[in-house]
């Protein structure tokens, strides 16, 4: 009788000990259920985050287009950003501001695309941010009155300025708004301005008193002092805009030069004005010759093994352009999964459920039980969600070397079969938790 007893507490004792387990496994499971919920939904948020300030940076960028515009283009400009953000590794937010930069500066919705893909190539080839490498392409463009099809040929002449002076892409973009209007005005070409900065960034000056000094050089030409004005005349040296562009700007250097060579205290009168003298004594002399070995490179740097072509193709295949790659694909993949009515329903209903759990009309064992069911709900219907929404990585919007990437995941993950497996072992889970929810509300 007594063996038979303590069989009977030895028994129970197991059963307590296994039941005690078994509790232990549940509370764990639901605590990596949740852990998974919590993960999920930030996720879930981040790429809804992510499309929806995509989705502004672009509409910001339609507010600027007329309605006819808007909806012709608004779908190209939306596609359009994203893979100027995959080819380059720009951040989507860079991409989506330098649009809007470059519509607000006269680019039409039309080509804004192919704009940015050339601001894209002079930003990559000169090392410097998409934002300085828009402004001034569209600031020259603007000043000699261009149509945006010439936004290649300025990429080369900027570029290949940088190459022979002393200066960047980005100081280029950042100060040649103040000597562009008065070369254009002049009659001057960007072949022959370009030249004339790199010449002169070469004796010592930054680009911008460089082109600060440009400016009043070709001011003091175009209307000189009553003093000087005899000695412009004796010289041949043009005065104005009209007699500058019938003779040449080239040309009017060359006679400077020889008048330089003859007698430099003519040009300290024609040219009094200390700026201006410096960026006459900063071409003439031996400079001359350089000016027009530059000029020359300027004028014959174009088309596909341009400077600028070179320096793409030397950066792109750079470590730290695919860093930059993988890091902007990682967040167009959100931005693609964000685009998802799915995503924003169950943002929706992740809100309303914290509004019902923050509400003071339930008791807290209500809420409890609330928010367990609706995270096994959650995380049950996760993998019916996402499969189809991560299969965007099989649409055009992807390019191979994308897909190859993520495809080793996508495969292992994202299968048929893999994906059954999951929705079976969330089935399980979840009639396990619905069958005990006392018991699942005594562990929480």
């Amino acid at each position: 009788m007594m063996n038979h007893q303590n069989r009977n507490t030895k028994k129970a004792a197991q059963s307590s000990k296994n039941l005690s387990k078994a509790m232990v496994a549940m509370g764990l499971s639901i605590a990596g259920a949740a852990m998974a919920v919590r993960r999920l939904i930030r996720f879930m948020v981040d790429s809804l985050r992510s499309f929806a300030e995509f989705e502004k940076g672009v509409k910001n960028v339609t507010t600027l287009l007329s309605a006819e515009d808007t909806a012709l283009f608004r779908g190209d400009l939306f596609k359009g950003a994203l893979d100027i953000s995959k080819q380059y590794g720009f951040a989507m937010n860079d991409v989506t501001k330098a649009m809007f930069n470059a519509v607000s500066a006269g680019v039409k919705g039309g080509e804004a695309i192919n704009f940015l893909n050339e601001a894209s190539t002079l930003a990559v080839a000169g090392v410097t941010d998409l934002k300085s490498a828009t402004l001034g392409l569209t600031t020259v463009l603007n000043a000699y009155g261009m149509e945006m099809s010439e936004a290649n040929r300025i990429s080369e002449i900027l570029f290949t300025t940088q190459k022979f002076g002393v200066t960047t892409v980005a100081e280029l973009s950042k100060s040649i708004g103040v000597v562009v209007p008065f070369a254009a005005a002049s009659g001057i070409s960007m072949e022959e301005l370009g030249a004339s900065i790199a010449v002169t960034t070469r004796s010592g000056l930054d680009a911008a008193k460089t082109v600060t000094a440009l400016r009043a050089a070709i001011s003091q030409m175009q209307k000189p002092a009553a003093e000087s004005r005899d000695l412009f005349i004796e010289y041949g040296i043009p005065i104005g805009a009209a007699q500058m562009k019938a003779i040449g700007y080239t040309e009017t250097l060359r006679r400077l030069n020889e008048v330089y060579r003859e007698s430099p205290r003519d040009i300290e009168l024609m040219f009094g004005n200390v700026r201006g003298l410096t960026a006459i004594f900063s071409l003439a002399g031996e400079n001359a010759e350089q000016y027009g070995a530059i000029l020359e490179k300027i004028m014959t740097d174009t088309g596909e093994a341009s400077s600028v072509q070179k320096g793409l193709a030397e950066n792109t295949e750079s470590a730290a352009m695919e860093l930059a790659r993988l890091s902007t694909a990682f967040n167009n993949l959100k931005i693609s999964i964000g685009d998802n009515e799915g995503i924003r329903e169950f943002v929706r209903e992740v809100t309303d459920l914290l509004n019902i759990l923050s509400s003071s009309q339930i008791t807290n064992a209500e809420k409890e039980t609330t928010g367990l069911l609706f995270a096994l709900e959650k995380l049950y219907g996760f993998f019916t969600l996402m499969g189809p929404t991560v299969n965007v990585l099989d649409t055009e919007q992807f390019d191979e070397n994308t897909k190859s990437f993520y495809g080793e995941y996508t495969e292992k993950v994202l299968s048929e079969e893999e994906r059954q497996k999951a929705l079976e072992k969330t089935r399980e889970f979840a009639d396990f938790m619905y069958e005990r929810q006392e018991e699942v509300q005594s562990i929480l």
